[in-house]
């Protein structure tokens, strides 16, 4: 069991794992917050298609209309840990 974070304000993107940063902040991926395009979960997309599928179980995924900091994260890992 792992607990993954991806943050981003728009402008900068933060990962953690089980509590942890390993990345610093950067430059972040294009996020679309405002139209209605599908959110993909485990691939991305590739042309016309999906791609890089993740070989894998993902489990509980929750999107959250603000920015989580460290403390954020590091107390929701602990209250979710197994």
């Amino acid at each position: 069991w792992e607990h993954w974070v991806i943050s981003t304000s728009g402008v900068n993107i933060s990962t953690y794992k089980n509590g942890v940063s390993v990345t610093n902040n950067g430059p972040a991926a294009t996020v679309n917050t405002v139209g209605t395009t599908p959110l993909y979960v485990g691939c991305g997309v590739v042309g016309a298609g999906l791609g890089n599928l993740y070989q894998g179980n993902i489990d509980d995924v929750r999107v959250f209309n603000s920015l989580l900091n460290s403390t954020d994260v590091t107390n929701l890992y602990a209250v979710t840990r197994p």
